[in-house]
């Protein structure tokens, strides 16, 4: 295992040291279980999955079954939202990413754990909406305003919005605020009513 026993660079505290990052001695299982999976992660895809899988599994699944369904996934990362969808269910992933240092690691997660995933590198395009799916998960980094003038054509999806301007103008377009993880980062969904 690769996880280490160190201080904490904030607090001075013991900590796991993993990936580059600190975490409470309490989060061993949550980073030893994230280990185990296998996902080739840079420092903010583990981070990402460390910290927000909770979020994964309250708030990225629709309230239907994604049993057989593919999912675009805009601003994949290294693949980790696309291995949560396939082991929802998901029957193919269509990753989108800017960096190709994560579409490197995407094409190693899909070969080493055989994921049904098609991996598309460059920034978000408005064509890529034409990519046949069924769900989409959008976290494009303040990008998402690009969905905005197709909002009445998106299939359900869930969109991280970054900022309460967005968030603003994604609710009057009838998306819901399903969670904010912080002060200015919103998780929005179309497919009904706010979950709790």
């Amino acid at each position: 295992m690769k996880v280490k026993l160190g201080l904490s660079q904030h607090k001075h505290l013991p900590c796991l040291l993993y990936a580059g990052h600190s975490f409470p001695l309490w989060s061993y299982r949550r980073v030893h279980a994230i280990e185990k999976i296998g996902l080739e992660l840079d420092n903010y895809g583990f981070s990402i999955l460390a910290d927000e899988l909770e979020l994964f599994n309250k708030y990225y699944l629709p309230p239907f079954s994604l049993n057989g369904l593919t999912v675009l996934d805009l601003g994949a990362c290294c693949g980790e939202t696309a291995w949560f969808f396939l082991k929802h269910g998901a029957a193919k992933v269509v990753c989108v990413e800017l960096l190709k240092s994560r579409v490197n690691l995407m094409e190693i997660n899909k070969k080493k754990l055989n994921l049904n995933m098609e991996i598309v590198s460059g920034a978000f395009d408005v064509e890529q909406l034409k990519i046949p799916h069924d769900f989409m998960k959008c976290d494009i980094e303040g990008a998402e305003t690009l969905l905005l003038p197709y909002v009445s054509t998106l299939k359900p999806s869930v969109v991280e919005a970054h900022g309460s301007d967005i968030k603003d103008k994604f609710e009057k377009a009838g998306f819901h605020v399903s969670c904010q993880i912080n002060p200015t980062t919103y998780l929005m969904s179309n497919y009904g009513d706010t979950f709790q």
